[in-house]
């Protein structure tokens, strides 16, 4: 393993020892943390409780690349300028949702129509 691999190695242990285990709320510390593999900036890591014994995988993506990456859409380009022109989603939008929904009585294929 490449320094640059155990430095990356080391941030995502002290990472994982600042949550805690979903079932008894125990704090997990770094030895909980089993390093699997990792490809490129792909690691994969089984973390067991010590409190509760209850095991978990952890995908982690770590990058030293200052910039974000391109989101990945499945949008054609035609979709992205008509959603791009429409603006930020706002409370009023959200709230005008929830009013629709609470008197809607069908399904998501009834929701959504023919666009499928």
């Amino acid at each position: 393993m490449s320094e640059e691999d155990i430095n990356k190695s080391a941030f995502i242990k002290h990472l994982i020892s600042q949550i805690r285990c979903p079932v008894c709320h125990h704090r997990y510390s770094s030895d909980d943390v089993l390093v699997i593999e990792n490809r490129n900036d792909l690691w994969f890591m089984a973390l067991t409780c010590p409190k509760c014994e209850t095991s978990g995988l952890v995908i982690a993506v770590v990058s030293s690349q200052q910039t974000p990456p391109e989101p990945v859409i499945d949008l054609t380009p035609e979709e992205r300028t008509r959603f791009e022109d429409r603006g930020p989603i706002t409370v009023d939008d959200v709230l005008d949702f929830h009013e629709f929904l609470r008197g809607f009585s069908g399904d998501m294929a009834d929701l959504l129509g023919d666009e499928q």
